[in-house]
């Protein structure tokens, strides 16, 4: 299969936190600006609404269902529900696994979960971004927002997953601030859990 990041051969091979310092020093002047508390309250019912739309959770026999890309069409609605990535990334300043999980609507919009975890699998920190998905000619590209780790400074750069159809199941990269794409595949879970 060739290279879905056509520029990986000069990117990083693990996912890097970024800290806001971090995150200020390397933005563009059109980035972000910290928000008043009440404004940061309503972006944050905002930023999480795509998630509770995303619909019921997976039934008991849809949980463990690899995802398997349509080879023709543009609907997305096959990846309503979530959605967890096996990528083997980890955050840099603890050496411990990323868990990602992608929650959609049936209309492709939804969102992304980068946990952080450590031994044993305990969750740390849950953090969120606004993701959407697009499906053309049996590619699916899913391109997240920068996620946000609540109750702290840290964030996660942007994440695209790339998967394109196969015979049996899809093949899948996910890639995070520049990094190389790792190889990846979904798995339909009940809720975010």
């Amino acid at each position: 299969m060739t290279d879905p990041f056509p520029q990986s051969a000069l990117s990083r091979t693990r996912a890097r936190a970024r800290t806001a310092p971090e995150a200020a020093r390397t933005a563009s002047p059109c980035a972000a600006r910290p928000l008043p508390p009440v404004a940061a309250l309503l972006a944050l019912v905002f930023f999480l609404s795509p998630a509770a739309s995303a619909g019921p959770p997976a039934s008991a026999s849809q949980a463990g269902q690899r995802l398997a890309v349509p080879e023709t069409g543009r609907d997305t609605a096959f990846l309503k529900g979530c959605w967890r990535s096996d990528a083997a990334v980890e955050d840099v300043r603890t050496g411990w696994p990323l868990r990602f999980t992608f929650c959609f609507g049936a209309r492709g919009q939804g969102a992304l979960n980068v946990d952080e975890t450590g031994p044993g699998g305990k969750v740390f920190a849950s953090c969120e971004a606004r993701a959407a998905a697009t499906l053309s000619k049996g590619r699916l590209e899913i391109r997240a927002g920068a996620a946000r780790c609540p109750g702290t400074t840290r964030s996660y750069a942007e994440t695209t997953l790339v998967c394109v159809a196969g015979k049996d199941a899809s093949e899948c990269f996910l890639r995070g601030d520049g990094g190389a794409p790792v190889p990846a595949r979904l798995t339909r879970v009940e809720g975010k859990g």
